[in-house]
């Protein structure tokens, strides 16, 4: 069972008249509510978290990674200011740590998204981890479950995964995934997965 959870994006594209765009993602089942904060507005959040916490006492925060860089820039050092985000976050409170998935990024370059976050899980002691999202249509369920369960088992069971449908074409055509059948393949993968966990044998 998945749901869709509100995902405001505050001082980041896409923005119109001024006001802050509110979009959905389906993201496994959580009680969880997530506001995804960029780093843009992280520092001057930072401050006024705990006082949010008083007065909601029922959300989370989740702290979304960035993980697109201009070509020109090492991708060794931005990996680095990713890690110091992730301290940074944990020692203000936030409670998720999360980052995305798209493949053939041009003009951008993107690093692979589960080692990318395997390596920063390493600084998130005690926050949840999650891919969100991943664009399971494209991908191979079988691989998706042994990647997840591994990055599972090394933060102690602190992953949530979250799946997409995905939306861009180049990456529907370079994995040969037709677009009309991204449902389908969602749903099937996810049943797979469901499968490979929950079962000893899966035919």
């Amino acid at each position: 069972n998945f749901m869709s959870v509100p995902c405001i994006t505050m001082g980041a594209p896409p923005i119109r008249d001024g006001r802050e765009a509110i979009s959905t993602q389906p993201i496994a089942q959580t009680s969880r509510t997530l506001v995804y904060l960029p780093v843009s507005i992280f520092l001057t959040t930072i401050h006024s978290l705990e006082h949010c916490r008083a007065s909601l006492r029922r959300m989370h925060f989740g702290f979304f990674v960035l993980n697109q860089w201009s070509p020109d820039e090492p991708m060794g050092p931005r990996i680095k200011e990713g890690l110091e985000q992730v301290r940074a976050a944990r020692r203000a409170g936030f409670d998720l740590l999360c980052t995305g998935q798209h493949f053939l990024s041009h003009p951008f370059q993107q690093p692979a998204t589960i080692p990318y976050l395997a390596r920063l899980a390493g600084e998130a002691e005690g926050m949840a981890i999650a891919p969100l999202v991943l664009l399971l249509p494209l991908l191979q369920p079988v691989e998706v479950a042994e990647s997840i369960a591994t990055l599972d088992a090394m933060t102690d069971g602190r992953v949530v995964m979250g799946v997409g449908l995905g939306y861009r074409e180049e990456e529907n055509i370079a994995f040969g995934s037709p677009s009309k059948e991204r449902l389908s393949r969602l749903n099937e993968s996810l049943a797979l997965i469901k499968s490979l966990w929950t079962q000893t044998e899966v035919e």
